[in-house]
Formats: structure tokens, sequence, C-alpha cells
């Protein structure tokens, strides 16, 4: 194996892709799943400013995403329990 080697497969992605939809910390904060626990403490705070922000943030994370990859998951994506893998 050399430089001039390059593999791509279906894990090679894998990080980016958690970005997008993880949840938790380290590399896989602050995706889908964090944005929409931080919408609804900002709603249920009356913080309308900040929901806001959070659903223009949501925008441009998927509409960077679905410019990368093309068709992504979007309304399966936060529901793990009836789509565990969307």
């Amino acid at each position: 194996t050399g430089i001039e080697i390059y593999t791509i497969d279906e894990t090679s992605l894998e990080p980016e892709w958690s970005r997008v939809y993880g949840s938790g910390e380290g590399r896989a904060s602050g995706g889908l799943l964090d944005l929409r626990n931080a919408q609804a403490i900002a709603e249920d705070r009356g913080s309308r400013v900040y929901a806001g922000i959070l659903k223009i943030h949501e925008a441009y994370l998927i509409g960077m995403a679905a410019s990368f990859w093309g068709d992504i998951p979007y309304s399966q994506a936060v529901n793990i329990d009836e789509y565990p893998t969307p």
C-alpha cells in the first residue's frame, strides 16, 4: 500500500455523515439531533430568536449535506425509534 492507492468504501465518509446526523460530544456533536433538541429547549423557554437561529443552522447543515451527497434522509432522520438507519 502506498500513497497512490486510495480505496473508498461505505465507511470512508462515516465520520462526516455522523457529524450531520449525530448527537453527543466530540466529533459527532452539533448534528441534526443536537439542533432539534436545542430548538425544543429554546421554544420551551420562549426564546424565539434562538429557535429561529437554530432552524437556519439546520437548513444550512442539511443543505450542505444534500449538496455533497445528493438525496439524503431528512424527514426520517430524527425518528430513531422508527428509522434506526434512515
